[in-house]
């Protein structure tokens, strides 16, 4: 939903802990989109794209991924697990 609002409105709390704002300044005026922030499983399918999307891309295994980009295995098992998906060697991708 897009919004216009003075730009002295945002400064005094015009939106909410949370929001994200695409702010366009334009005669004046502030053009700002509000988004609502991902929950936790929203963020972990965006996490699960990227990282196959790397995996499939530009690593050849996921050990070479977590090296390289300086990311706990464990934790991004354990994240995708939160899921029900599982890396699978063969196919070097979460399943």
């Amino acid at each position: 939903m897009w919004r216009r609002w003075p730009a002295k409105c945002i400064l005094s709390g015009g939106v909410r802990a949370g929001d994200t704002i695409v702010l366009d300044v334009e005669d004046g005026t502030v053009l700002t989109k509000i988004k609502e922030v991902p929950d936790d499983s929203e963020r972990s399918m965006i996490l699960l794209s990227y990282v196959n999307t790397q995996l499939r891309d530009y690593y050849e295994s996921l050990e070479a991924l977590c090296s390289c980009r300086g990311i706990r295995k464990d934790d991004l098992l354990e994240k995708m697990d939160q899921i029900d998906y599982h890396y699978d060697a063969d196919l070097n991708q979460f399943v």
